[in-house]
């Protein structure tokens, strides 16, 4: 039987510093086994333009348009996009997978709602409007969590065409820390709290997670945070934590961060919006708890007094005292953390989440050749 043939975009392939690159370089990894997929991303000046990696063809062609205007970022992106997917189309059918939001998003919801491509809509958090969700030839829609799930069955769109996956670690992790474990170590004479994440305090509240670190360092002299990760709002944080135990890491390999957090004892997040808590769950992989807001798909992974310690958002006195709560109770910290790892035993595995795919693109094969006969 031919294998179906499926056009994937992605941020960036394969992903360098981790997130949801990660997660969907991994998926696409197990299916490529069972489907032809070609990745269509963004522009890499170091990487080729096009490239067979691991038997997946990838086109490095969308601009790189992500901090760009609105109205600069959509007149790039959708005709660009609308070129390279039409020129795949004239190579034979294929089912498009993207995400539901961004200019590359709409553009391929677009081109599929305009060609009948049959498409599967990844939708990672509850930002985007009902319009777009439901735009394109959409035939299943894959859920980041169940509160996303619950978001798209709230605009008719039917439950049985939602899947909802909450997040999970790549295989990566775990060998990351088996091969790092013994390597490192957390140190015994001050506490580590590290932050992981992009460096945007509107949505982020790294702001917010600064002071209340600040807040608790007059109570506790042997405390220290490690934020690592980059964005518009670095400066700002270097000069906040001035003369304070805090130290900016910037963006690192994901393997240098899993080091990372092996040395320390808490994972803590503040932030304002959160699609799945990717952190979260590293963190637990690492035998640490975590701290963070009760904001989109957190509360998924992070169990208030089993995995770690949740406070509302923008609780700046609420994250001063959970830090310290953290800081002063080992058998707590002990507590939580192998409460994280039983939240992991307790995720669906890749090759349940891989079974979900192949079953529909195989519904759409079937749909689409029964059309053809009709």
């Amino acid at each position: 039987m031919d294998r179906p043939r499926v056009v994937f975009h992605v941020p960036v392939y394969p992903p360098r510093k981790g997130g949801s690159a990660t997660y969907f370089s991994t998926l696409i990894g197990m299916l490529r086994e069972h489907a032809d997929m070609i990745v269509v991303c963004l522009e890499d000046g170091e990487l080729p333009e096009r490239e067979w990696k691991d038997g997946v063809l990838v086109l490095r062609v969308l601009p790189d348009e992500y901090h760009s205007p609105a109205l600069r970022r959509y007149s790039r992106v959708i005709p660009r996009s609308f070129s390279i997917l039409r020129e795949l189309r004239r190579n034979g059918p294929f089912i498009l997978q993207a995400h539901s939001n961004g200019a590359y998003g709409f553009a391929a919801s677009l081109f599929s709602r305009m060609f009948r491509v049959p498409m599967i809509k990844e939708v990672q958090d509850t930002s985007d409007p009902g319009w777009n969700l439901k735009l394109g030839k959409v035939s299943y829609w894959a859920a980041c969590g169940n509160h996303v799930r619950e978001r798209l069955a709230s605009f008719s769109i039917p439950e049985e065409r939602i899947k909802a996956f909450p997040i999970i670690n790549p295989p990566c992790i775990g060998e990351y820390v088996k091969e790092l474990r013994s390597e490192v170590k957390r140190p015994d004479d001050i506490i580590r709290f590290v932050y992981v994440g992009w460096l945007l305090n509107r949505v982020k509240g790294t702001d917010l997670l600064v002071e209340a670190f600040i807040s608790a360092c007059s109570e506790r002299d042997d405390l220290e945070l490690v934020i690592i990760g980059d964005g518009p709002d670095r400066g700002m944080l270097e000069r906040m934590a001035s003369g304070y135990p805090v130290k900016l890491l910037g963006e690192l390999e994901h393997r240098d961060v899993v080091g990372w957090l092996l040395r320390s004892h808490v994972v803590v997040m503040a932030s304002h919006e959160e699609a799945a808590g990717r952190a979260y769950i590293e963190g637990y992989a690492a035998g640490i708890p975590a701290i963070g807001t009760r904001v989109g798909g957190a509360p998924e992974v992070l169990k208030d007094g089993e995995t770690g310690i949740m406070v509302e958002d923008g609780d700046v006195e609420g994250l001063k005292k959970a830090m310290l709560t953290l800081a002063g109770d080992r058998e707590l910290r002990e507590r939580l953390a192998e409460g994280g790892k039983r939240l992991l035993e307790e995720l669906p595995s890749w090759e349940e989440i891989t079974r979900w795919y192949l079953d529909a693109y195989e519904t759409l094969r079937t749909d689409r050749m029964n059309a053809r006969r009709s």
